[in-house]
């Protein structure tokens, strides 16, 4: 009930504090203040849907004014980051989601601005937006869905460390990515199925955390360099190879996967227990690497 008030004075505030609405129909740019949820048709109107090319909205929606914004075809940069959700129409167990497929084949758009309070993103919600450079994922999100950013046009993205679980497919396709970092934490994180699938721009990882031990991690060609974070103790890939692996923990951790050349090793701790480790043993021997353990010469 306070958490109901407290939204409830913070929409009024966004639509206060934004001043009165604006609608330019000539160069699309709508800047919208709802004071309560399911009006966003009658504002916009149902005959200026391909209008509309810049979208800010304060204050209160739901899930019908989700539903009309789908339909926004040339939309380029949306910004909902002072938004509330009018629990009315939500359902209990949807009030911190978003619509599945809102986004989709948004071909034009290219900035959103995502609310704070999201703990998921669903499925496909950023699909084949071809034109999309970057999303900063909110720290309240959880749940990354099913090709939720498959075939968009990021370069690059922080995966914070609220994140529980990235479905399938999350991130394959994304032929501009080229950066990946996942912030430290100690949480464990878990991917369903092979991440960055046919990402052949990727250049840098940043593994700061660990994954369930089942969980391949990423399955690509080749990276320039792969970093893994000091709270990193296990870690499962598939790599043809990676110029440069940096390891940032002072204990080796437990490898699975398969890596097949590496040109450069930057560890940043003596690891007497490298025996221990097999496949770190036996990828360090095959790269003649200093930081070796026992007989460079000796197959594992």
């Amino acid at each position: 009930m306070v958490k109901k008030y407290i939204n409830t004075v913070k929409g009024i505030f966004y639509v206060i504090s934004s001043g009165r609405s604006s609608k330019d129909m000539f160069t699309g740019i709508f800047n919208l203040n709802l004071y309560k949820g399911g009006v966003l048709r009658k504002e916009i109107g149902i005959n200026n849907l391909l209008k509309v090319r810049h979208l800010k909205i304060n204050g209160f929606i739901n899930i019908d004014d989700l539903y009309f914004m789908q339909y926004m075809d040339n939309l380029e940069v949306l910004d909902l980051s002072n938004i509330i959700y009018h629990r009315k129409k939500i359902h209990e167990g949807e009030k911190l989601k978003l619509r599945k497929n809102l986004l989709k084949r948004k071909k034009k758009l290219t900035t959103i601005h995502l609310p704070e309070f999201i703990s998921y993103i669903p499925d496909n919600f950023f699909y084949d937006c071809k034109n999309l450079q970057k999303v900063v994922i909110p720290g309240s999100v959880k749940i990354i869905g099913c090709n939720a950013f498959s075939g968009s046009g990021i370069n690059e993205i922080l995966i914070p460390n609220s994140i529980e679980r990235i479905d399938h497919g999350a991130f394959d396709n994304c032929k501009n990515l080229e950066s990946v970092i996942v912030e430290d934490g100690k949480k464990l994180i878990s991917w369903e199925g092979i991440q960055f699938y046919n990402c052949p721009s990727l250049k840098t990882v940043y593994i700061g955390r660990n994954f369930k031990e089942e969980d391949t991690l990423i399955s690509h060609q080749g990276i320039d360099e792969l970093r893994l974070g000091c709270l990193v103790n296990n870690i499962n890939f598939d790599f043809d190879f990676v110029n440069k692996l940096i390891c940032e923990m002072k204990t080796p951790p437990s490898v699975k996967g398969n890596l097949n050349k590496i040109n450069y090793i930057d560890i940043k701790h003596n690891y007497d227990l490298f025996w221990i480790h097999p496949l770190w043993n036996k990828m360090l021997r095959k790269n003649n690497s200093k930081h070796a353990v026992g007989d460079l010469n000796t197959e594992s």
